[in-house]
């Protein structure tokens, strides 16, 4: 089963990255990215879709990180508590 859990994870990664190729090689318009205080060079649309995908899913990833970080501590906390709580309960017993 891991074998195959394993081939599906790289079939996806394999897509995405093809996705990701066809997308940049499809859309050679050159844009530029206009923010308030800043402006981009001319870049290519797909690239700048694909890169854009790219930073999005790393912030996404670290806000993820994080917030599982903070359910580990918790758990880690609460399985301390208990674990307490069980020796105090073998005390009085």
């Amino acid at each position: 089963m891991a074998w195959f859990k394993a081939f599906l994870s790289f079939a996806l990664a394999l897509l995405v990255i093809l996705c990701g190729i066809v997308l940049t090689l499809r859309n050679g318009q050159m844009v530029e990215l206009n923010l308030v205080l800043w402006q981009s060079p001319s870049l290519s649309l797909g690239i700048l879709v694909v890169v854009s995908l790219l930073v999005g899913c790393l912030l996404g990833m670290l806000i993820n990180s994080l917030w599982l970080w903070r359910v580990t501590r918790k758990s880690q906390k609460l399985q301390k508590q208990l674990d307490q709580s069980i020796k105090r309960l073998e005390q009085l017993q």
